[in-house]
């Protein structure tokens, strides 16, 4: 019996106690709990946001391609120059591409090579879409920059690593014909051809380069 009032007493401090807790970190646990739930609507509004804003860069890659098609070349680049410049989705890279084509369609390659070096230093782009940037810049400056210019942007994209190796392999054997490095192009050629990594068209391309190219 006493036992059972000694057990119900310390029952009654523990409860006591646990109320007294409860009340002294009510406001805290309280505000807690509104921070999570608010918390739960922001992110549930940022994704409204987000859908929103893709929606809205949508139409307006939408319409700077309907000024391309309609033949109005210097518009369409100037409206997916700013779309690429103010897009946080992955219009960003697509609206660059596109403005710096219509640069080059417009025959100001300068502009081009301009944009492409600006993604390729856009940190917001994604690495592959920089890499390939680098890559069309090289292609578009073949006819005007020197060997060791093309050679130097072409470096980093050589690498085994790089999704763009076999492309980049590939402008580097035409800067060695460019330099005048016959054998140097062959043997770049030669290795791009006997790669079995390397995509089918582009080993077709340098076996008919090699099959082209002067022997010796």
């Amino acid at each position: 019996m006493t036992d059972d009032i000694i057990r119900e007493i310390d029952e009654e401090v523990r409860r006591d106690q646990y109320i007294k807790l409860a009340k002294r970190y009510a406001p805290q646990l309280t505000a807690a709990a509104i921070v999570l739930v608010l918390a739960a609507g922001g992110f549930a509004g940022w994704q409204k946001y987000k859908a929103y804003r893709a929606e809205q860069e949508a139409k307006q890659f939408a319409q700077a391609m309907t000024l391309e098609s309609d033949k109005k070349v210097k518009e369409a680049a100037e409206a997916f120059r700013t779309l690429s410049q103010q897009s946080a989705t992955g219009y960003r890279a697509l609206a660059g591409f596109q403005a710096a084509a219509a640069r080059a369609e417009q025959g100001d390659v300068g502009a081009a090579v301009a944009l492409y070096d600006g993604m390729a230093s856009d940190s917001a782009i994604e690495p592959r879409f920089r890499d390939l940037a680098r890559l069309l810049a090289v292609l578009h400056l073949m006819d005007t920059a020197s060997p060791e210019q093309l050679d130097e942007r072409l470096q980093p994209l050589l690498g085994k690593d790089s999704i763009w190796q076999y492309s980049a392999r590939e402008l580097a054997a035409l800067v060695r014909l460019k330099a005048g490095d016959t054998a140097g192009a062959r043997k770049q050629f030669t290795e791009l051809s006997d790669d079995l990594g390397a995509p089918s068209d582009l080993r077709g391309r340098a076996a008919e380069m090699l099959a082209a190219l002067p022997s010796g």
